[in-house]
C-alpha cells in the first residue's frame, strides 16, 4: 500500500481509551430488539450508542467503523450473509462470529476501499 493503508489504534487523543473495552473496541447496549428491528434501525441505534458514549460523532477519528452484532435477524432480510459493506463509506457490519475471518473481512473492507464484487 507504500504507507497509504495502516491499521492502527492510534486515535491522536480525540478518544477516551477508559471507555474502550479494549483497544478499538466499543461495547454498547441497545435499547431496541435485535429481532424486531430492521437494519437501518439497528445501525441508526449502534451510531446513536456509541456516540453518546464516546461524546463524539462517529466516524470521528476513525476511517472504518465496524459493527459486530451477535446474530442476523430476519426482519426485512433474508439473512444470506455473513457481513456487508457500503462502497466508498466507512461503515461494515458483521454478524455472529464471521468478524473472525480474514476472507470476509478483507471482502468487506474491500467495499469500504471503494471495490465493487469482480
Amino acid at each position: 500500500s507504500f504507507g497509504k493503508f495502516r491499521v492502527t489504534n492510534d486515535y491522536g487523543g480525540e478518544v477516551d481509551e477508559r471507555l474502550l473495552s479494549a483497544p478499538g473496541v466499543v461495547d454498547v447496549k441497545l435499547p431496541i430488539k435485535l429481532d424486531k428491528s430492521t437494519q437501518s434501525v439497528l445501525r441508526q441505534s449502534v451510531k446513536a450508542a456509541v456516540e453518546k458514549k464516546l461524546s463524539m460523532s462517529i466516524p470521528g477519528p476513525f476511517d472504518h467503523v465496524i459493527y459486530i452484532v451477535e446474530a442476523c435477524y430476519r426482519v426485512g432480510t433474508d439473512c444470506s450473509f455473513a457481513a456487508y459493506a457500503y462502497v466508498n463509506h466507512p461503515l461494515s457490519v458483521f454478524f455472529g462470529v464471521n468478524y473472525k475471518y480474514p476472507a470476509v473481512v478483507m471482502h468487506e473492507l474491500g467495499h469500504n476501499l471503494n471495490l465493487a464484487h469482480s
